[in-house]
């Protein structure tokens, strides 16, 4: 995740920031209807930021580990579980053709679990709070 960010808010212990929608964005100073909402943010580096600031926002090490794991990790391990599960049914069913039975539950497996992931994380942030990885203006 690499996003930019206007500064809206400094205090010492805390830092809010807005997401740009587009590169006016960083030079308007009228609220508009489609400002995303307000969301903290940390400064590990800590840069000198002032409100309004444009900032470049990235996730952290650890999250981008998670992140990793999460998308591409855990689909490949259920695609391998549905291999297993398939050659097993195959076995006690007495199917013939194992490993047709076994490609459409990988494919199938691996689907699923993508699809899984895509629909939590649209419905569920990650945890973690983005940093700031660049001051920009």
């Amino acid at each position: 995740m690499t996003q930019k960010a206007i500064v809206t808010f400094k205090d010492n212990s805390e830092i809010q920031v807005s997401p740009m929608l587009k590169e006016a964005c960083a030079s308007c100073s009228a609220g508009c209807a489609k400002q995303r909402k307000v969301f903290s943010v940390s400064n590990p580096h800590n840069y000198s930021i002032n409100i309004g600031s444009v900032v470049l926002l990235t996730a952290s090490k650890k999250m981008q580990a998670f992140q990793g794991i999460v998308s591409l990790l855990f689909p490949v391990l259920c695609a391998i579980a549905g291999n297993f599960i398939a050659y097993f049914l195959a076995i006690k069913l007495e199917i013939q053709s194992k490993d047709s039975l076994q490609a459409i539950f990988v494919l199938l497996f691996l689907f699923i679990s993508a699809s899984l992931v895509v629909l939590v994380t649209r419905k569920h942030s990650l945890p973690g709070i983005p940093e700031i990885s660049e001051v920009l203006n």
